[in-house]
């Protein structure tokens, strides 16, 4: 065989062989590193679910016209600002 043929073998094997390596390292670090964490036994978010059925709260809308005035007004103290 030609030497330069051994040679690309040679080097296509060592790459081969350090991508196999460096994956089965990051592989084992990463279950190390995840060995102690554990998932929740409940949902976290079930507590504001639960706080929120309250039957005996009441349902309220928010006057549009009282947003888009305070925005307005927001809008024109920036515009302000920038002068």
């Amino acid at each position: 065989m030609n030497t330069g043929v051994i040679t690309f073998l040679l080097v296509i094997f060592g790459s081969v062989s350090a991508g196999i390596a460096t994956g089965a390292i990051a592989h084992r670090m990463g279950n190390e590193s995840l060995a102690g964490i554990t998932s929740p036994q409940e949902n976290p978010t079930q507590q504001y679910v639960e706080s929120s059925n309250d039957p005996d709260q009441q349902f309220s809308l928010i006057d549009e016209q009282e947003i888009l005035k305070e925005i307005n007004e927001t809008k024109q103290r920036h515009k302000n600002t920038r002068q």
